[in-house]
């Protein structure tokens, strides 16, 4: 038998052809199998301290953006209802609530 390795880098996968010795090459009317082996991916480079501190930027701990309402005093998000008063935007959306 003949052997052809060809690596599929797009999927991952290590491939042997066995082509038939008789044929000679692989057309459309030769017999073949295909052995796959599945590897695992592995870094070209050491990532730089820069590269890994980029890519860390979006992991620290956010904090609240809280507001104070002007009605009630209150501490709430920035666009939602004030829960104390019922208001959002100046308009009555829920009865006011009066104890917690």
């Amino acid at each position: 038998m003949m052997y052809k390795a060809s690596y599929l880098s797009y999927i991952g996968i290590y491939s042997i052809l066995l082509l038939d010795s008789e044929k000679g090459g692989l057309d459309s009317n030769s017999n073949f199998h295909i052995k796959t082996d599945t590897t695992m991916a592995v870094p070209k480079r050491k990532t730089t301290p820069s590269r890994r501190g980029m890519r860390r930027s979006h992991d620290r701990i956010r904090s609240g953006t809280y507001i104070e309402d002007p009605d009630s005093k209150e501490l709430r998000l920035r666009h939602h209802i004030d829960l104390k008063t019922g208001r959002y935007r100046d308009k009555q959306i829920l009865d006011r609530k009066d104890e917690y």
